[in-house]
């Protein structure tokens, strides 16, 4: 999914015209709210800024009571209740037990969260589910998911509350309040559409990267608020701020118009009126039925499975370094909870500098040539996977160091791999056709999703199994967790990489190409300039001229051209010449008058020969001059052609990079 895929089919997110380039406003607005689309996008940015800090605010102080609840009833049961009112203190509860428990218990909770989401969202991503559910606009999409959230953490904080009088395992029912509204993943989606409804394309990319520094802003200081909250005061202060913090971000949404067209909003409830629970049913059926039969056909190609198997690895890698994360450091370490919730914000300062700085400017590095040859868009985003790939799997090793410090490096040296998702969503592209681009992100979330079930669970029981063994065993979730991604630290293909970006590549009907690229010149016969100069024989005047010398030099007649020398050959015939001198030598007026012709045919040939000389140059000095303009015309239309194609190649690389490094603001849940 990409920042022009609406939330769900059939809307385009735009205007209606195929993305068209003009600023769309809002539909109609109330006086106090937003008409500015920068405005609107701003907002949307504070809304997502307070849903990450209020998530990742609440995640520490929720894993610490979960555990002290635990570890009640574990010193309960053992000592006949004596402990039940009594505060026990953190360091007693880092037994191999209660760690094991709290370690299933985190991990179930995601794995639920995942599978409820897989069910819940499929109706919002039907066209059927539209018809049936939301026919006012994106608003009450982005009400009821922030609803949805808002209870599933509340529901959280009242068992956490209630204590020893119910079951801890209780909360595994909050995702269930996902039905709501979908959850988190309807919420991104509808956040994107919003943005895609009033910003034209041109500052699409700079919106979403508003949008995204939103969330990683609220991922730096959610923890480092928390570690201090909990240090000052109680686990309690946290987790109230957090749901009122989240009730704030909700408010954000009065200020924000509707910004789904009147006229969508009809033809989206004209496609289909069948309102009955069969014929819902039906078709949801059948377009689940579609989407997995296409997906099947795409995961049949080699290279394109290599890269889906990569998407494996987002879920346990951001599983260990979360929740996993600070348990395994306070146990090992004998950290408090507050004391290793500073590390999560090391973990998202480094993150901010990786998306932000990081990956655009080895991009450009890569594409540029300035340090190694320039490679293309394909080539650069394979090496950035490769090297993040790496980085993953040697942060994760140095993750189950046996000291301190050895654990911090590897937890940056790991942050730095962070942009490999969105490198292997735009590998996966290149693999893709531009019409199968929506079903190739559909793959990726259940990919993504499948990984997220077998992560959970697995990872809480190698924790498990860690403990038991001790020593350096602990750290025995590290490992495993980036395997899935060193598949892409070879060429992801089967075959070499023949014509894969000109799937990719623009588009241009023949019509537009340029048709005339070089000068043409008229030939013999066909008409103009060529006629008036017709062939030489140079071997015949060759000739003719040695034949004039030789007859000049032996004082003959010389022999004239038929064509040219006609009338001075008839001039010739009618003088009569001299009669010879007496004493056999030439008379003075003969020899006179014979020099002269003579010499008059010379001085006649060199004039002609000049003046056509003459005019040959001056006909090839102004054809120079015209083919000089004429190339230097096609020159000035190549260079406009070659800067229009480079400037539209830099907007769409922006956009799609900008989509790849903003990260997916999880809206991570009260929960973690």
């Amino acid at each position: 999914m990409d920042e022009t895929t609406p939330l769900l089919p059939g809307e385009d997110g735009g205007d209606g015209g195929g993305g068209g380039s003009q600023q769309r406003g809002p539909r109609c607005a109330s006086f106090f709210q937003a008409r500015r689309p920068r405005t609107i996008y701003f907002l949307l940015s504070l809304m997502v800024f307070g849903l990450s800090f209020s998530g990742s605010l609440g995640d520490v102080p929720v894993t610490r009571l979960i555990e002290d609840n635990l570890c009640q009833r574990y010193y309960a049961a053992r000592l006949d209740g004596a402990t039940r009112h009594n505060k026990i203190d953190e360091s007693l509860c880092k037994s191999d037990e209660i760690q094991s428990q709290l370690a299933y218990l985190n991990g179930l909770l995601p794995m639920i969260e995942a599978v409820v989401g897989l069910f819940v969202a499929l109706p919002y991503g039907l066209k059927s589910g539209i018809n049936g559910v939301f026919r006012k606009g994106r608003k009450p999409v982005l009400w009821l998911s922030l609803a949805g959230i808002f209870v599933s953490g509340l529901w959280i904080a009242v068992v956490l509350a209630l204590g020893q009088r119910i079951s801890i395992y209780i909360i595994l029912i909050s995702p269930v309040f996902a039905v709501v509204g979908g959850g988190s993943t309807v919420l991104v989606s509808a956040i994107y559409s919003v943005v895609a409804d009033v910003v034209c394309e041109a500052d699409r990319v700079s919106a979403f990267l508003t949008v995204s520094l939103g969330s990683l802003v609220g991922n730096l200081f959610g923890p480092l608020t928390a570690s201090s909250l909990m240090r000052t005061s109680s686990p309690w202060t946290p987790i109230a701020l957090s749901l009122l913090i989240l009730l704030l971000a909700m408010g954000v949404i009065g200020f924000i118009p509707e910004t789904l067209p009147a006229l969508k909003q009809e033809e989206e409830w004209s496609v289909s009126r069948d309102d009955s629970l069969y014929g819902t049913v039906n078709s949801y059926v059948w377009e689940f039925k579609d989407q997995i039969k296409e997906a099947i056909g795409m995961i049949r190609q080699p290279s394109l499975s290599l890269i889906l198997f990569a998407f494996l690895c987002p879920s346990p890698v951001g599983i260990a370094t979360s929740a996993l994360f600070i348990q395994y450091v306070s146990k090992r370490f004998d950290w408090s909870m507050a004391a290793a919730g500073y590390l999560l914000s090391v973990r998202s300062m480094v993150n901010v500098f990786v998306v932000l700085l990081v990956i655009p400017g080895l991009s450009k590095l890569l594409v540029s040539g300035v340090v190694v040859k320039g490679f293309s868009a394909g080539e650069k985003d394979r090496i950035l996977a490769q090297a993040s790939a790496f980085s993953l799997a040697a942060g994760f090793l140095l993750l189950a160091g046996t000291t301190m410090p050895i654990v911090i490096s590897g937890l940056i040296i790991k942050t730095l791999g962070a942009g490999l998702p969105s490198l292997c969503r735009s590998l996966a592209a290149y693999h893709t056709s531009a019409e199968n681009t929506s079903k190739l992100q559909t793959v990726i979330g259940i990919t993504e999703t499948m990984g997220l079930l077998v992560a959970a669970p697995g990872l809480a029981w190698m924790f498990s199994i860690g403990m038991k063994l001790g020593g350096v065993w602990m750290g025995l979730p590290c490992p495993p967790s980036p395997v899935a991604a060193m598949t892409t630290a070879h060429r992801p293909t089967f075959d070499p990489a023949r014509g894969k970006e000109a799937l990719r590549g623009p588009a241009y009907h023949q019509r537009l190409q340029p048709a005339h690229t070089q000068l043409k010149f008229r030939k013999a016969g066909q008409g103009g300039d060529a006629d008036d100069e017709p062939s030489r024989d140079l071997a015949a005047e060759l000739l003719a001229a040695e034949a004039v010398h030789f007859s000049k030099k032996k004082g003959a007649p010389v022999p004239g051209d038929e064509d040219d020398d006609q009338e001075n050959v008839s001039v010739a015939a009618e003088k009569r010449p001299l009669p010879p001198a007496g004493d056999g030598e030439e008379d003075y007026e003969a020899k006179r008058r014979r020099i002269l012709e003579e010499t008059r045919d010379i001085d006649a040939d060199d004039s002609s020969e000049e003046d056509d000389e003459d005019s040959d140059d001056e006909s090839e000095d102004d054809e120079d001059a015209e083919l000089q303009r004429e190339l230097e015309r096609v020159r000035r239309e190549r260079e406009e052609k070659k800067k229009r194609e480079k400037e539209q190649k830099r907007k769409r690389k922006r956009a799609r990079e900008t989509l790849h490094w903003g990260t997916r603001f999880s809206i991570s849940r009260i929960t973690r």
